[in-house]
């Protein structure tokens, strides 16, 4: 039973890094805070690889790491850009609308197809969303699923789930040609990477901005993670 223990973290640790990413919103722009998110993960995953040393890495390790990190540098970028035009209530659950995407991009790219009560567990992840608007249900069954999209965050935020769809199958592959501490901590430095660029060009040397937003970051960084 210990993955309810970590299915239980990993949603508390989740939940935590959405609310500092939605203070560092208030400070600065999703292109500074991505960053941050990225590059202060780096102190905490980078130990352990003295213990767990580094794989053997291939041509599909970097095919996947390309990949991934490229498509992640987008999602990155919507994700807070979501976060910061609505409410986190509105807002984080169609990130549950993944696993329905993965019901079609799992078999093409993976071959690999859910059993019935998998497709019953995503049902039920889709109808928890439903749920969340039920409210509106007096304009009609489908008034809640237009609720969500009808403001432009959950939008974003449903891109960002679909691309997700991708990028865990192409995460897979990573990980199955390196180790996952290993390729967390190498998903994380190309990110990380990726959008220095873009926070540099954001910042413009405002020194003060980037300090209160990396000490925000650095508070969701083990969430994060």
């Amino acid at each position: 039973m210990t993955w309810v223990l970590f299915a239980f973290l990993t949603a508390f640790f989740e939940s935590s890094k959405d609310i500092f990413g939605k203070r560092g919103l208030q400070i600065s722009d999703e292109y500074v805070v991505a960053w941050a998110w990225r590059f202060f993960a780096i102190p905490f995953l980078l130990p352990p690889l003295f213990f767990t040393g580094i794989p053997p890495l291939d041509r599909e390790f970097f095919f996947a790491l390309l990949v991934s990190g490229g498509l992640n540098v987008v999602t990155s970028v919507l994700y807070l850009r979501a976060l910061r035009l609505s409410d986190l209530s509105v807002t984080v659950p169609m990130v549950t609308f993944t696993p329905l995407f993965l019901l079609l991009t799992s078999p093409l790219l993976l071959g690999e197809s859910p059993s019935l009560l998998g497709m019953a567990g995503v049902l039920l992840i889709v109808l928890g969303s439903y749920l969340l608007n039920i409210r509106q249900r007096s304009l009609g069954y489908l008034a809640p699923f237009k609720a969500l999209l009808s403001e432009p965050g959950p939008r974003l935020m449903l891109l960002v789930a679909l691309i997700w769809s991708i990028t865990a199958n192409v995460d897979k592959i990573g990980l199955q040609h390196s180790s996952p501490m290993f390729y967390g901590f190498a998903i994380n430095l190309f990110l990380a990477l990726a959008l220095l660029p873009l926070a540099l060009r954001r910042l413009r040397g405002n020194g003060h901005e980037l300090r209160a937003t990396s000490a925000i970051c650095w508070r969701s960084a083990a969430p994060a993670v």
